[in-house]
């Protein structure tokens, strides 16, 4: 009875281990994608903004000028729509946390020394990492949909 008890035990820690390591991939490729929106956006609009001076001062078409400005200004607008800056940082922060979380759990070392359940303390303590993060994102998705409707022009009928 006590070898079953143990075997289910390897399991129920074999199937968290396979959910969370899927869940650091997911934030690992988030991390990345955005990483590499938001330095993208970030490169064009410093570039284009540092250009569009130059052009204005030689001689060709001044529509040029106006298309890169107008290019720089959607970059920017971009980015603060999605926030791509912000959830890099917020999911490669999750990631590290999880994989800090479970270097201290491998090695039965910080608050998994002398716990009864070390699986369970470990459970607890990455869902709330993750937790964590989704809070977070929706905080700024929110303060985002905020943001828009106090920025939007009211209709006003004419009588």
């Amino acid at each position: 009875m006590l070898e079953q008890n143990e075997q289910h035990a390897e399991t129920k820690e074999q199937k968290y281990l396979t959910y969370l390591t899927g869940q650091k991939k997911y934030y690992s490729d988030r991390s990345k994608k955005y990483k590499r929106y938001y330095q993208g956006l970030l490169l064009f609009s410093t570039i284009g903004a540092l250009i569009v001076p130059v052009l204005i001062v030689t001689d060709i078409p001044k529509f040029l000028p106006t298309i890169l400005s107008a290019l720089v200004s959607i970059a920017i607008a971009v980015e603060n729509l999605f926030h791509f800056g912000d959830n890099w940082r917020i999911f490669r922060q999750t990631l590290e946390g999880l994989r800090q979380e479970q270097v201290l759990y491998d090695n039965h070392v910080g608050p998994y020394v002398d716990t009864l359940d070390p699986l369970k303390l470990f459970v607890e303590r990455t869902m709330t990492i993750m937790n964590s993060e989704t809070t977070i994102y929706f905080e700024i998705n929110k303060q985002k949909d905020q943001d828009s409707k106090t920025n939007q022009t009211p209709i006003v009928a004419k009588n």
